[in-house]
Parts: C-alpha cells; structure tokens; sequence
C-alpha cells in the first residue's frame, strides 16, 4: 500500500449503486481527522468523532444528509478494499467559483453524542445490569456494538436522576469509563470498546509524516496504580490500589448513590484492565497512499 508505484483508487458509494471515484476528488484534498481523546490527558470514556473532508468537483449531485462507505481499491483488487469507514455528510458547499464543493463528513458518533437520550433513559426498567443499560442504549440509538464483555457488566443501575437533558455523550462516556475504554466507531461502521494493554502485543509503525507536522511531550506518564471513584473533590469514595499515580472518576452518574462496598468492587473491576498503563502524548499528520490522517493518539510505553 505504501509503495508509490501501487494504484489506489477511493470509492465512496452511497445510495446503494452510487460511487464517488478518484476522478471526482480533488488531488490532496481527501483528509480523515481521528483522535482517541479529546484533552491531552488520558481519559478512559473518551469519545471523539472522526470527521472526513474531501473537495469533489461540481458535477458530483448533492451529498447532504448521505451515508458515505469508504474505502481505497489497492492495486485494483476490488474484492478486498482497505476500509476507511461510514459518514454521513452533514455539509455540502460549493467554492465561490462554484467549480467545486466542499464536504464534510462524520462517523456514526457524532450523531449519537450529540442526541438527547433522556426519553430512553426515563423509559427503562430499573434497576438493570450494565450490560442491559447498554443493549437498550445502542438499541434506541441504532447503532450495532461490537459483541464484547466489560469488567463491570455485572453491576447493578439504579435510576439516579431526574432531568429534562441526557446526551448520548454523558451516557457512553460514563459506561466506557467505568470500564477502562475509550469508545469509536470502527471501520464497519459499528462501535466498539477499545482498551488498551500495559504490554502492547500489536504495534503500528507510521514511516510517513507530514513534514514538520509531528510534536511530543517530554514526558512519560507514572503507570496507573490506583483507583478513586468519588461524587465529588471533597468525597472520598472508594479507593483501591497501591500508592502512585492515582486514576480519579468523579461525577459519573452511574455510581450515584452506591454503597462503599459496591465503589470498592466497581474500583477493583477498573483497575484490573488499566493498572499499569503509561503513555507520552504525541500529534502527528500521516500520509498513506492518498489518504492524510491527523491522529491526536497517546503511545503507551511499554514497562
């Protein structure tokens, strides 16, 4: 894929039979922009949307409102496409010179983060194990999970407020950080939990970076060591772990309520899939073939 001499064709296909090829792209226009968080700290519950932008020429019909599937023919072996994702496009503005249009693009994520879930929320049946909690979300919001076991599925949810405004982003975030994850849409467009290892077995090497684009901290995190969950800074909660660097969760509205013996198997559960983990924060923009990617990623460091 990396050789220059290999030819790469996108397709974007929508509307069933539809496609977007390389004759309708702009030459370096196509950019996919990923981020696993969305401060500079590592934050399990993290959700970012990834957003694609591409200037097509005019003669390509309207986009709005369109579920792009994305993917790059390498080497003209269209039975085996490299995957780059569904967006749907949610802008769609011609140039001034009306020669071209200007699209963008985003995942499923957007939508759901940005959607008020509180008739959901008021509708269950409570209480539930977290597992149901999240089968009934992505349910309402029709979005397929990535069939997965999270180290809290078996707590109990109790409804612990009242309100007139859930966002879908304050309902996943909460899940995914009870859980050590950070949760994305993969390439198939579903959602999935990734969690991240003290030991990385698989790694990524990334040879080709935008000049000058790549920047890094000069430090490296302590490993996680312990856990705190707490409603608030004056609150103790729960702890568990040995001294070091503490991982803090506060304000999650799951948790509202709980008894210190239910925190304390909640805080175990969590710091049995992120103790350890140390990371160095970097920004790089990466070119593949035809595709430039901005990634905002950490890089754990294997202890």
């Amino acid at each position: 894929y990396n050789q220059s001499s290999i030819k790469k064709d996108i397709d974007m296909a929508y509307d069933t039979d539809s496609h977007i090829t390389n004759s309708d792209v702009v030459s370096g226009s196509f950019n996919l922009n990923e981020s696993a968080f969305a401060t500079k700290e590592l934050r399990f519950g993290s959700l970012v949307s990834s957003q694609l932008s591409v200037k097509l020429y005019n003669t390509v019909p309207n986009l709005m409102d369109k579920q792009l599937d994305v993917s790059i023919v390498v080497n003209n072996v269209t039975s085996n496409p490299l995957k780059i994702g569904k967006y749907k496009v949610l802008e769609d503005k011609p140039t001034t010179d009306r020669l071209y249009k200007q699209i963008k693009a985003y995942d499923g994520l957007y939508e759901v983060i940005n959607k008020n879930v509180v008739e959901w929320y008021e509708g269950l049946s409570f209480p539930l194990t977290q597992k149901d909690f999240r089968d009934s979300f992505f349910d309402y919001v029709g979005i397929t999970q990535v069939a997965t076991s999270l180290v809290n599925d078996n707590i109990q949810i109790e409804k612990t407020m009242t309100t007139n405004l859930l966002s879908g982003q304050q309902v996943l975030s909460a899940i995914c950080e009870l859980n050590g994850a950070i949760g994305r849409m993969n390439r198939d467009g579903n959602f999935e939990y990734v969690t991240l290892e003290v030991n990385p077995s698989n790694r990524i090497t990334i040879d080709k970076i935008v000049s000058k684009s790549g920047s890094y901290e000069d430090f490296d995190s302590q490993p996680i060591s312990k856990v705190q969950i707490r409603q608030t800074t004056d609150d103790i909660g729960a702890i568990v772990g040995e001294n070091g660097n503490t991982y803090i969760v506060q304000d999650n509205f799951l948790v509202y309520g709980k008894s210190s013996a239910d925190l304390t198997t909640i805080a175990t559960n969590l710091l049995s899939v992120i103790e350890g983990i140390s990371y160095k924060p970097f920004n790089i923009k990466a070119i593949y073939g035809i595709v430039k990617l901005h990634c905002v990623l950490f890089r754990e460091i294997q202890t």
